[in-house]
């Protein structure tokens, strides 16, 4: 799967070339999923539903229908990425993310401005849905293209990929918006889908060497939930995973609407600040491989969450533009520690051939606790006042959903000390 000779430096960079293209690959997906976020956000918050009460519905609807996929298809998805070709997985998740933006900007033209909610939160779903094959098949290809002691580095390099799609995708969208409407931002999106196909289409490895027995598909299904439950790594991942996706789903919910509405940010503005989040996370994936080194994984994970929610509470009380863009960038660089300590986690302890069916188990994880809270928080805010929501509402919801993360983290780390003891073969 790897060479020994020497590298050359833009080798070295990437680690090989099938790396590098699947580098590239994601940082063109990354960038499509957060056009399309910050746009619909946006066109919703400012023109769409700018005065409807139901607006913090309409905003948890549209992350509803990206986190279900993940909830219902995202296991019984990796258990048929484990049996087909990833590559040839991922191509397909590609063209099928980019074929779905020609109806919906054919919708935009026909449909009247009160349907078209629906027509986002419908291709929201769908995005969604062919996201569950593409993910863990660039798992299984990473595992099987990057060596054991060159993953923590490949973390690194794929959290960098990602928030530097973030950086620019999260200030284009508004951007785009402002200057020429949303229309121009959707076909962007597709386009980001067909460039990625492209790259993809040139990653030499087809499949995955498997150590584990192919078996029937329940069985090979039970057999992921399995080694995820036996791992001590990889139960206090998920806890994790659990305590972030809480405040995830609150923030999904609430950080445009408290920018926009009680910190009176501009557009251009909400976008600088979104951006900064991914910024914080672009400088932060140089030196969150050493900090995971260092501390090793797990403490880094359960110490990046405690962090970032101080963060996200003094983030509640900020109501000018400086300190939030300034909260958001500690968050970002924090939050890239959390990324890349997850990596070395999984790839350490998820046999060959099994990946897909194991990173898929943590998908619904993080998504049940992120939809249930922004499912609550939602429906809570839309029964209050516009005015109250705007002025307490939504920085109480994200101070509130911080200290429970915070709460949670406080015990992953008093778990960690048990896990961080074991000897490297022990579960």
């Amino acid at each position: 799967m790897t060479t020994t000779a020497p590298a050359p430096r833009a080798a070295k960079l990437f680690i090989n070339r099938s790396f590098g293209l699947l580098w590239s690959a994601q940082a063109l997906s990354s960038f499509g999923e957060y056009v399309m976020a910050s746009t619909v956000t946006v066109w919703l918050a400012t023109t769409l539903a700018a005065t409807d009460s139901q607006l913090p519905i309409y905003i948890g609807a549209v992350v509803a229908a990206a986190a279900l996929p993940r909830i219902v298809l995202a296991p019984f998805a990796g258990v048929l990425v484990d049996r087909w070709a990833a590559r040839t997985v991922m191509l397909s998740a590609d063209l099928v993310r980019a074929a779905l933006y020609v109806p919906l900007l054919a919708a935009t033209t026909v449909l009247p401005a009160a349907a078209f909610p629906l027509a986002l939160i419908v291709m929201q779903l769908l995005v969604s849905t062919a996201s569950q094959f593409f993910d863990p098949a660039r798992s299984a290809l990473i595992q099987a293209v990057v060596p054991t002691d060159l993953r923590a580095g490949a973390a690194g390099r794929s959290t960098f990929s990602s928030m530097g799609a973030g950086i620019i995708a999260t200030m284009a969208g508004p951007a785009l918006f402002s200057a020429v409407g949303p229309r121009p931002a959707l076909v962007i999106d597709a386009a980001s889908f067909v460039v990625s196909a492209t790259l993809v289409a040139l990653v030499r490895e087809r499949r995955v060497h498997s150590s584990v027995a192919r078996e029937r598909y329940w069985r090979e299904l039970s057999s992921g939930i399995l080694i995820a439950w036996q791992s001590r790594r990889l139960r206090l991942l998920l806890v994790g995973m659990s305590a972030y996706g809480l405040s995830l789903g609150v923030n999904n919910a609430t950080l445009s609407l408290f920018a926009l509405k009680t910190a009176q940010l501009s557009t251009e503005q909400y976008g600088i600040v979104s951006a900064m989040f991914s910024v914080g996370g672009l400088v932060g994936s140089f030196a969150a491989p050493t900090v995971v080194r260092r501390l090793r994984a797990e403490r880094a994970l359960a110490l990046a969450l405690l962090s970032m929610a101080v963060t996200y509470v003094a983030y509640a009380a900020v109501r000018s533009f400086v300190p939030a863009a300034g909260l958001m960038l500690l968050a970002g660089l924090l939050f890239s520690v959390y990324i890349v300590a997850q990596g070395p986690i999984l790839q350490a302890e998820v046999p060959s051939g099994a990946m897909g069916r194991v990173s898929s188990l943590t998908a619904p994880v993080l998504a049940i606790s992120s939809l249930v809270a922004t499912t609550v928080t939602s429906n809570v805010l839309s029964a209050l006042d516009p005015l109250d929501a705007a002025t307490t509402g939504f920085p109480a919801a994200i101070a509130t959903a911080a200290a429970v993360m915070g709460l949670a983290s406080v015990i992953l780390v008093i778990g960690t000390r048990r896990a961080v003891g074991k000897l490297p073969g022990q579960r």
